[in-house]
């Protein structure tokens, strides 16, 4: 999900795969879209989200570098009380982004621009 305070998106670190990204993950089969953005919210920081956007915010797909897989991402807005995040589930930190601080961050290659695109839409708008 796509959490943004002052113009910065909320990441998470993946110290295994040694990058950034945001809250998310995976749909298991057969699950809800927004449960499965509720079952990642709580898995990797440990907490509820506040408030959901009743529809996906933003889009994208491509084909990441390392496995060669075709992704499709999908983002809604979320709103969620920063000072109960407890990152977990292999997340070792968090941090808020700038898009420009963003391009210097290790991340996958099909969700980089995506992320960078969506904060610089909000400054425009």
């Amino acid at each position: 999900g796509f959490c943004v305070r002052a113009g910065r998106l909320l990441c998470v670190h993946d110290p295994e795969k040694e990058r950034w990204g945001i809250p998310g993950g995976r749909v298991k089969h057969g699950e809800p879209l927004m449960d499965a953005l509720r079952r990642e919210l709580r898995e990797e920081l440990g907490i509820e989200p506040t408030a959901v956007s009743g529809a996906p915010v933003w889009a994208w797909d491509g084909v990441t570098t390392n496995s060669g897989h075709y992704v499709i991402g999908i983002a809604y807005r979320i709103e969620i009380d920063a000072d109960a995040i407890r990152p977990s589930d292999g997340n070792d930190r968090y941090g808020w982004f700038t898009a420009d601080e963003l391009t210097a961050l290790p991340m996958a290659n099909v969700h980089k621009p995506a992320y960078i695109a969506y904060l610089r839409s909000l400054s425009e708008s």
